[in-house]
């Protein structure tokens, strides 16, 4: 099986995260013990047994809950590639290129010498950057998804009356920046070309913070293990997981706007 198609896989992952890099770990807003607490509870592994999975299709939602600290989270993915296909459906050819990828292995006898183990693949679309993956595909994404899980929220409060909402965002996009001018789209950055702007600031990007702050969610988890900016100067480590107190329906934090027709992957 693919990494990250199971919930469990995506939650391992961010406690062993938790349990090394916590220098970048953005708390918004932050003092914020509460939040802390939360993150706690979620990422130390020890606090994580009195957490009962609720992740299978025929378990109710949502994924996980506890008795013991009366909150519940529901699991969703991100990516920057998702787009409408010739039929009008979604379709994602970086994950169509990772199946192919798995079917492959296991058609070669490979796996087979490793049951039960976890797959990390990188499905290469070798599609020009703008078409593999951009701002906008990013954006639509992010919306949708976390739109279809609030919708679902009084089927979660349904089933744990009073219980604490938690949202966790697995994001597998890449880092973005911001040109100076706008991207051509047509055009391919020859090696060794470079190009001035900068940073996108995700975190605290207004289109992306408005699909999720006072929309009855009390605490969101934003996990970005696959955003790197690698060639910059000066140079620059963004925040890997992002934890939001939601409950006072506002970050209380200076936010920014970005150009869609300036935004482009680092992955150029």
């Amino acid at each position: 099986m693919i990494f990250g198609e199971k919930e469990t896989d995506i939650i391992e992952h961010l406690q062993l995260f938790y349990m090394t890099g916590l220098q970048r770990i953005a708390l918004l807003p932050s003092p914020n013990p509460e939040l802390e607490n939360i993150l706690d509870k979620v990422c130390n592994q020890e606090k994580w047994n009195n957490w009962v999975n609720s992740a299978d299709k025929s378990a109710p939602p949502p994924d996980f809950y506890s008795d013991e600290f009366k909150i519940m989270l529901d699991v969703m993915r991100v990516n920057d590639h998702e787009h409408k296909g010739k039929k009008g459906k979604l379709y994602n050819p970086s994950m169509a290129h990772e199946r192919q990828m798995l079917k492959e292995l296991e058609q070669s006898g490979i796996l087979a010498q490793f049951p039960g183990a976890k797959v990390f693949l990188n499905g290469d679309t070798q599609l020009p950057t703008y078409e593999d993956h951009n701002y906008n595909l990013y954006l639509k994404c992010f919306r949708r998804v976390i739109s279809k899980h609030i919708d679902s929220i009084p089927l979660y409060q349904k089933n744990h009356p009073g219980y604490k909402v938690i949202f966790l965002v697995f994001d597998e996009s890449s880092a973005y920046f911001e040109s100076e001018q706008p991207i051509d789209t047509k055009k391919q950055l020859q090696k060794g070309e470079g190009m001035s702007g900068r940073p996108h600031f995700f975190f605290l990007d207004d289109d992306f913070l408005n699909a999720f702050i006072d929309k009855g969610i009390d605490y969101l988890f934003w996990y970005t293990p696959y955003k790197l900016f690698e060639y910059i100067t000066p140079p620059l480590e963004l925040p890997t997981l992002c934890v939001y107190d939601l409950t006072t329906k506002q970050i209380q934090c200076k936010t920014y706007t970005y150009d869609s027709r300036k935004m482009s992957s680092v992955e150029i």
